[in-house]
């Protein structure tokens, strides 16, 4: 498997913090693509590029704005509610997109490193041990390319939480999302639990 290469100052200062014997296994991002029962399933376009999410939202405002035209003319919605709408919903796509880029995940061999943003606190990095790790289960999203949710011996020891990379729920457990290469990494941290790193 290709390791993903991260383009900027995180994985070279966790390379400084590593502890003696430790080593990075894999490291990646999140790549959301079509799901598999999705009619474009075959096409390799990923949400996450900036290009690829301007054209979703601009087809959304494409057929959103002839209604909201409409709704105006008509006198149903003010001038400045329609901006602020319009406006909202570029916002919550840029911080959904941004979101997706500055979340990186690594595997060592001791550990499973999460550098997560949220809009507001910004990046912060979480630790979990595979001492903690109980076991994993891996959905496959599309073309081996799904999420990884870890089974924690307690779930309680842990002080963050994960969120559906996509539309932003909470998970109930820690999960490394939409990666690509599924199974393989999901054998990595498998093998992490039993010390064969």
């Amino acid at each position: 498997m290709k390791n993903e290469i991260l383009d900027d100052g995180f994985i070279e200062d966790l390379r400084w913090s590593l502890e003696p014997g430790e080593k990075i296994i894999w490291e990646g991002r999140p790549h959301v693509r079509f799901m598999a029962s999705h009619p474009f399933k075959d096409v390799k376009f990923e949400f996450e590029d900036l290009f690829g999410a301007a054209i979703i939202s601009f087809g959304f405002l494409f057929i959103l704005i002839p209604i909201v035209i409409y709704l105006i003319y008509l006198g149903g919605i003010p001038r400045y509610l329609t901006l602020f709408l319009i406006g909202f919903f570029l916002l919550i796509r840029g911080s959904a997109i941004f979101k997706r880029k500055k979340t990186k995940y690594t595997i060592t061999s001791q550990r499973i490193i999460f550098q997560l943003w949220k809009m507001g606190e910004g990046e912060t990095l979480h630790i979990i041990p595979f001492s903690k790790i109980k076991n994993i289960a891996i959905t496959e999203e599309s073309d081996n390319n799904g999420v990884i949710y870890l089974g924690l011996k307690d779930p309680s020891s842990i002080l963050f939480e994960t969120e559906h990379i996509i539309d932003g729920d909470k998970r109930h457990q820690p999960t490394l999302e939409f990666i690509d290469d599924v199974k393989e990494v999901g054998q990595y941290i498998q093998q992490g639990i039993i010390g064969k790193l």
